[in-house]
């Protein structure tokens, strides 16, 4: 699936989740997230990936959204960003487990998750949605930012030990 334009899907939170996607992703200079638990486009939290950034520390990182504002300089560190190795010209396999305020998101089947995360708003009922943009469009040269295929969505599902809650 092509994305255009930001894709919503929505679907009332029944949490524990796992939230199980494919993405093609561009290796220029390009931002891919999913959004989950959205209850405006201002409320929101959300995970994303740089490609240009493959294997840096903040390649993926972990940011909420209040009011409309992105607290990424904030959240980074093991439980908001990480370094993943991208493939290009492949799917990359997203695994996100929700559960109340923690999370963890596995790429392309690791049984160790790439990123723990300790949320930083209150869980709540919204929605999901897919989106991918780059600063600059000629850059891509008429191909996609990103391509999305196979969602799955499990409510109850987490398949993920977080362990103890961390303060």
């Amino acid at each position: 699936m092509l994305v255009p334009h930001p894709l919503t899907v929505t679907l009332p939170l029944h949490e524990p989740r796992t939230i199980e996607f494919d993405v093609e992703m561009a290796p220029t200079r390009t931002f891919v997230y999913v959004q989950f638990r959205v209850e405006s486009p201002t409320e929101l939290e959300e995970v994303y990936f740089r490609p240009h950034k493959t294997g840096l520390p903040d390649a993926v990182q972990y940011n909420p959204v209040w009011r409309g504002d992105s607290f990424w300089q904030l959240w980074h560190g093991p439980d908001a960003s990480a370094s993943p190795q991208f493939r290009f010209g492949a799917w990359t396999h997203v695994k996100l487990v929700l559960q109340g305020e923690r999370g963890a998101l596995f790429l392309d089947g690791a049984p160790k998750a790439t990123m723990t995360m300790n949320f930083g708003r209150t869980p709540r009922s919204g929605y999901m949605s897919f989106r991918a943009f780059t600063p600059d469009t000629s850059l891509l040269r008429g191909e996609a930012a990103a391509r999305f295929a196979n969602l799955v969505v499990q409510p109850g599902v987490v398949g993920h030990d977080f362990g103890p809650a961390v303060p």
